[in-house]
């Protein structure tokens, strides 16, 4: 599973034409019916798939891990004879408290294009997340990420 802490790794803004910065905006979801959009999106393709996170200026994250790297539709149905599913999800609503963390119960993330030559990743997301101390839910919808640059660590 992708670990939390992935989701805070910095990377640096562009400029747009009068030299300001701009934040790409390009990871976001509707989260327990609130637009959520990530500051600073990462994504690493590894050995076993991709793993893609985000988190907001209010310290809210999404972590999201495949196991594949093709475009598909990745299923979080439990194989019964494995034990294994084909993606996860988590969410936490304050990086601040790393231990109120919210596991993907059911969901889907559906990869709809890779471009290897410019190392981009583009698709949607949508899961239902449990806290499995409170016992609270949250729905992650209409979660999308557009040509998000990806790292590739497979080959190491």
């Amino acid at each position: 599973m992708l670990c939390m802490g992935m989701v805070l790794t910095m990377s640096s803004c562009s400029k747009d034409s009068d030299g300001n910065s701009v934040i790409p905006t390009n990871m976001s979801a509707t989260v327990g019916g609130a637009s959520w959009t990530a500051i600073l999106p990462q994504a690493v393709l590894t050995t076993t798939g991709f793993q893609i996170g985000g988190t907001s200026f209010d310290g809210k994250a999404i972590a999201l891990t495949t196991v594949g790297a093709t475009t598909k539709t990745y299923s979080l149905v439990i194989d019964l004879t494995s034990g294994s599913a084909e993606c996860g999800c988590a969410y936490t609503p304050s990086i601040l408290s790393p231990t109120n963390i919210y596991s993907g119960t059911e969901g889907t993330i559906k990869i709809t294009e890779i471009d290897t030559t410019n190392k981009t990743i583009t698709g949607t997301f949508s899961f239902t997340t449990l806290n499995i101390i409170t016992k609270d839910q949250i729905k992650i919808a209409s979660g999308k990420f557009t040509k998000l640059s990806y790292t590739d660590t497979s080959a190491e």
